[in-house]
């Protein structure tokens, strides 16, 4: 499938609101923790609730993706597509999360006690506790999100050799039934904290827009372009100001939002062939190492901050800005590095032993 300029430019956007928001948060705990008293003004606009947004894009996305992707593929084994899935997830993660293991003696930011079982589950992405009660691997928090990126690729994969509204609805189904199920048994464990939580739905946004997609359902209507932007214009600048609907009703706006920035980047007349800076591509192709990479940088930054190297008279907003252009570089520096030849050798090997026959 041909790269889609616009959906890199959400990935992107998506990457760099997680990356802002750690890095607004790391900044904020040197104030809160008295290591500096200038102000940060900065934070007002980069809280939790704006890299909440980039996961819900992301999420939205990779339905998207998942549809598309597999739409005009002739490869439809699940085991094969797992197989693909996989090597596009775990090399890379289990890069990073070995810098991350042996950065941890020096991070400032570890709140759970080491043991080898957490070690290996967070290399397997499988789910677990930690000890502050949330849902995240030991040694690389964001990775949580790829516990559920995962989860629905695995029941994504029972139907991939179906059509593609078929394995939209039957994904969509098997999702519901276990987020219902999940909410009624009365037990707390770490794999039903996945499947209760709404956050699952934005994946059967994406596949509805992959689907309208591959149907070639376009916005024609300038009117209704403009209408849907204004929209979705509005409901960032409340996410990112703290206004919620309340009541347990955020979720759906997040969502919601999230679901119309992906429908303007993909379902506009020139979503195809729209020219995008050649920056925002970048990002987009190395989202996946910038969110990864982000968080060991600050470790690293943040020992150097303890440690009075080089920072500590710099204005807080100035620090932040600096920040933000350094971990991204590395997560680009990442992208080259590591995660791209990497992921191009084990692609190479794939379609290798795929042309090989059996005997």
């Amino acid at each position: 499938m041909a790269k889609i300029n616009t959906i890199q430019l959400v990935r992107a956007v998506a990457a760099v609101l997680v990356l802002m928001t750690h890095c607004a948060l790391y900044v904020e705990s040197i104030v809160n923790f008295g290591q500096g008293t200038r102000p940060f003004h900065v934070a007002k606009w980069f809280d939790v609730a704006a890299g909440q947004f980039g996961v819900d894009l992301f999420f939205v996305v990779s339905g998207f993706i998942m549809i598309v992707t597999t739409h005009s593929n002739d490869r439809h084994n699940p085991l094969d597509f797992l197989r693909r899935r996989a090597i596009r997830i775990y090399p890379a993660w289990w890069i990073y999360s070995t810098a991350a293991l042996l950065l941890l003696p020096i991070s400032l930011f570890s709140l759970t006690p080491l043991d080898w079982s957490s070690i290996a589950k967070s290399y397997l992405l499988v789910p677990e506790i930690d000890s502050t009660g949330k849902l995240r691997p030991i040694l690389l928090g964001q990775g949580w999100t790829l516990i559920f990126e995962m989860y629905f690729y695995s029941v994504f994969a029972i139907f991939v050799s179906k059509s593609t509204v078929q394995k939209a609805v039957l994904t969509s189904a098997i999702i519901t039934l276990a987020f219902i199920g999940s909410r009624v048994v009365d037990f707390d464990l770490a794999i039903l904290r996945v499947f209760s939580n709404a956050m699952v739905f934005e994946f059967m946004i994406g596949m509805l827009l992959g689907i309208l997609f591959v149907k070639e359902f376009i916005i024609r209507s300038s009117l209704a372009f403009f209408a849907i932007l204004i929209l979705a214009i509005v409901s960032t600048i409340f996410i990112l100001i703290g206004w919620e609907m309340g009541s347990g009703a955020d979720f759906f706006q997040y969502a919601v939002t999230a679901f119309l920035w992906v429908a303007l980047a993909v379902l506009f007349p020139r979503a195809k062939t729209a020219r995008i800076s050649k920056l925002a591509i970048l990002l987009g192709d190395a989202s996946y190492s910038i969110y990864l990479t982000h968080t060991i940088a600050l470790i690293l930054f943040s020992r150097m901050w303890t440690k009075g190297i080089g920072f500590n008279g710099w204005p807080l907003d100035v620090y932040f800005l600096f920040l933000v252009v350094t971990t991204m570089t590395i997560g680009i520096l990442a992208y080259f590095v590591f995660e791209k030849p990497v992921i191009r050798w084990l692609g190479n090997r794939l379609r290798s032993d795929e042309r090989t026959p059996n005997h």
